[in-house]
């Protein structure tokens, strides 16, 4: 697979060089949004694997030049305790209807007049499915009088978000960077990215991390980081390594640990839900399970020195596979993207109709 892998990097790169960033897709008219930025964990993991310093040169300006997207470009400002603090979030350069998703985007502002609040709702749409998250609650105003839909699109409010996993991401990169820079002898711009991670780390942790030790999304509009509900996202700070690996954060993922068991997230039998909201139609929500969750969480626990954890990173991992093949002996093909927790059965809900794979 490494060769595929050094094929999938030099393919990502060849787009990053061209617009800027990795574009949703590979298709011009996913060019107003980006993926989220992974592509330093791609270079650091093919890398790791191979060895490949002349890889390593080609990549690591590029890597930089990603980064440098999210900093100019999707950068917000927080203010905590009188400090400025910049961070980044989700917010696409587009207010129109998406062109793979037109009748569902011009379906969700049917009730408005204004072609403003229509740009606005489509901005916001562009802004979510800029975070893979394509939808959940975490980017939606709950609507309280609404009993039996309160999690609609048309309240999206991405824009108010600044999203923990996005600048754990961003974090993560800077010490990727400082680790890979060191690789190639670069012993200056190895310590300059060192240096940044050190004083991102510092503010990502006052920023996001919450009183029952949680880290969570930041909203600007309250001026508080929410709690009180779980996101997979809790986790992906500890996964890219934004928190380094000292005793604090031994510290930090057990208190994490024992939280998520406190929310129950770990009772259900075919995996752990990507989301606690129980009432909400978006896919990214109770109960479906999410891959890529899955795969940060296992990792997250894993890498700890608990063996109580690595026994449920072993026990996951477990459950998780056996209830793929479970539904695919029942299919005979694997489902795309998405399982309920509890029945093991095609994911529900939102945008994207549980998908079986071509034979």
């Amino acid at each position: 697979m490494k060769k595929s892998v050094k094929n999938i990097c030099q393919n990502i790169a060849s787009m990053i060089n061209r617009f800027g960033f990795m574009p949703n897709g590979g298709r011009i008219y996913y060019s107003k949004r980006s993926q989220p930025p992974f592509f330093a964990s791609m270079v650091y993991d093919y890398y790791e694997a191979t060895q490949d310093k002349e890889f390593l040169k080609e990549m690591l300006p590029i890597i930089e030049k990603e980064l440098d997207f999210w900093v100019k470009n999707r950068s917000v400002t927080v203010v905590v305790k009188n400090k400025r603090i910049k961070l980044c979030q989700y917010r696409a350069d587009s207010n129109v209807p998406r062109p793979e998703a037109w009748c569902r985007d011009t379906h969700h502002v049917k009730g408005l007049t204004d072609p403003s609040q229509k740009a606005k709702v489509w901005h916001e749409i562009a802004s979510a499915a800029e975070s893979g998250w394509d939808f959940s609650s975490r980017w939606i105003k709950e609507d309280t009088e609404d009993k039996k839909n309160p999690w609609k699109l048309i309240n999206l409010r991405t824009t108010q978000i600044v999203p923990v996993d996005l600048n754990a991401l961003i974090c993560g990169n800077y010490r990727k960077l400082s680790e890979l820079f060191s690789k190639i002898d670069d012993s200056g711009k190895s310590a300059s990215y060192n240096e940044t991670h050190s004083e991102f780390r510092k503010n990502f942790v006052a920023v996001f991390k919450s009183d029952d030790g949680m880290f969570n999304d930041y909203e600007l509009d309250t001026k508080k980081v929410r709690k009180g509900t779980y996101y997979g996202s809790t986790v992906v700070p500890f996964f890219t390594g934004c928190l380094g690996d000292d005793k604090d954060t031994e510290k930090d993922v057990t208190q994490m640990f024992n939280g998520l068991k406190e929310h129950g997230i770990f009772k259900y039998t075919f995996g752990v839900p990507t989301s606690s909201v129980l009432n909400s139609a978006q896919q990214w929500d109770f109960p479906n399970i999410w891959p890529p969750m899955s795969h940060m969480m296992i990792e997250t626990f894993r890498r700890s020195h608990s063996y109580q954890m690595h026994n449920y990173a072993f026990d996951m991992a477990q459950q998780w596979l056996s209830a793929n093949y479970k539904l695919y002996k029942s299919c005979e093909n694997f489902m795309w993207m998405k399982m309920v927790a509890q029945t093991g059965t095609p994911g529900a809900k939102g945008d994207f109709h549980a998908q079986v794979s071509g034979s």
